[in-house]
């Protein structure tokens, strides 16, 4: 028993470090020995969470919460888990049951946070207001719960208001907040050295980018930090703004730029609403094109955590849409980034993974389609940065950045909206984006002449 527990004990210390392969390495050795430990399950069903294994981790928490149903941290980590694989009904019974542990103030919102958080992107940002509304009265400086009070206003189309709570998310810890050498935070009045620093990856980087136009009247000079994916796409699209110069981290552009003030990308919009439409990306090379007209289109965004089992529409959905609009005399090409060679072949669209890799490259096949349809994902934003005419297939559990109702972008004059209906499945959807795509296949007139093929370095 004494070895049983040195081996507990390391595997906690390689837990706690984060070596979580070797820590459940000797998780495992263990329950050979002790399979009905439950402090063993919680350590392995924490540890399996921490490590993407939700499946595993819920297993292992579920045997947990049948032998110490009290155990309050139990039900915790098996919402979360419940939560991450989409399963809401059965995170929100967990935190229901962690109430009824017996928690202190600071532990009660918490839960509220939780409980909330399972609502965001689900279509109902109502009830997480109700639910963050309720955890504040327990501590009203809970940057989760106004964070996500703040997104739930910002799918209502409540922009001031979810705007200025958005600001809470500084204070989240996987938030990561610049260091300008001591200078302050922005407060939207004029300035000689502004920098902005992107946040929270590409898609966000390009649809905040919309209002740099209305940044520049109030400042002499503004340094972008963007990601480095970003940097050549915007160097060139900026490069007729002698205010402006783009940096790819924080610490090239600290060396290169003494700041007077800092903004990060998303907190713009409080000192710069409403959005101005306006074009402001631009690639600095041509896709090849044939005279036919050309429709574009991607079928997958985001990850787990991102909420993918709702945004992404299944082969089944495409096939016979592709299939239809080819037969229109329309060329079809994939703008899909990441694996989706086979998807493409199975569609029979060109995919030319290595020039979407280069988001420069993207831009220009994007620019080079006479439309876009596309689920929600960073496609989106790069063909309404270019008004480019794009359609979006958008879930009836949407992101905030999509709102809850309306067919036009508010963020981009060029972006159109297909939603799903309340609980309706893609299937419906499909008759009304093939009827939308064959009224644009009979009436487009394409957007100029073919473009030479990519130049060789």
């Amino acid at each position: 028993m004494e070895r049983y527990k040195e081996v507990v004990d390391r595997a906690r210390q390689l837990h706690t470090t984060g070596e979580l392969g070797p820590a459940l390495e000797l998780y495992d050795k263990c329950l050979v020995f002790q399979p009905d430990d439950p402090f063993l399950m919680f350590c392995m069903g924490t540890c399996f969470s921490q490590a993407g294994q939700f499946g595993l981790s819920i297993d292992f928490l579920k045997r947990v919460t049948v032998a110490k149903p009290d155990l309050a941290d139990a039900w915790h980590n098996l919402g979360i888990s419940y939560r991450t694989m989409g399963l809401i009904d059965k995170a929100v019974a967990c935190y229901q049951k962690e109430l009824s542990c017996g928690l202190s103030g600071k532990d009660t919102s918490t839960v509220y946070a939780n409980w909330s958080g399972c609502y965001v992107n689900e279509g109902n940002p109502e009830r997480v207001i109700e639910l963050a509304d309720i955890g504040l009265r327990f501590d009203e400086n809970c940057a989760q719960i106004q964070n996500h009070k703040a997104l739930a206003l910002l799918e209502l189309g409540r922009y001031n208001e979810g705007f200025k709570l958005y600001e809470h998310r500084y204070r989240l810890p996987d938030f990561h907040v610049r260091d300008f050498k001591s200078a302050p935070k922005w407060d939207g009045k004029k300035v000689g050295k502004l920098a902005v620093h992107g946040e929270q990856g590409i898609g966000d980087e390009l649809l905040f980018l919309t209002f740099i136009a209305q940044v520049l009247p109030l400042v002499d000079e503004l340094a972008l930090e963007c990601t480095p994916r970003l940097l050549g796409l915007l160097r060139h699209s900026y490069r007729n703004e002698p205010k402006i110069k783009i940096f790819p981290n924080h610490e090239l552009l600290s060396d290169a730029f003494v700041a007077d003030a800092w903004c990060a990308m998303g907190s713009l919009p409080n000192y710069v609403w409403p959005c101005v439409h306006n074009v402001y990306v631009e690639p600095s090379r041509a896709y090849f094109r044939t005279e036919r007209p050309r429709l574009g289109i991607s079928w997958r965004g985001g990850t787990l955590r991102t909420h993918e089992y709702h945004r992404n529409a299944p082969i089944e959905f495409w096939e016979p849409l592709v299939a239809r609009i080819k037969g229109l005399g329309i060329d079809v090409i994939s703008l899909q980034y990441g694996p989706a060679e086979d998807m493409a072949k199975r569609l029979d669209v060109p995919h030319d993974e290595e020039n979407i890799k280069d988001l420069d490259m993207l831009a220009s096949m994007i620019k080079s389609c006479d439309m876009v349809l596309s689920v929600c994902n960073s496609t989106i934003h790069m063909a309404g940065a270019m008004g480019v005419p794009c359609t979006v297939l958008v879930p009836n559990k949407p992101a905030w950045r999509y709102a809850l109702t309306g067919d036009k972008s508010d963020w981009y004059e060029s972006v159109n909206y297909i939603r799903q209906a309340k609980e309706e499945g893609w299937d419906s959807v499909l008759a009304r984006a093939t009827k939308h795509t064959e009224d644009w296949a009979k009436n487009v007139n394409h957007r100029g002449i073919p473009a030479p093929k990519r130049a060789k370095a």
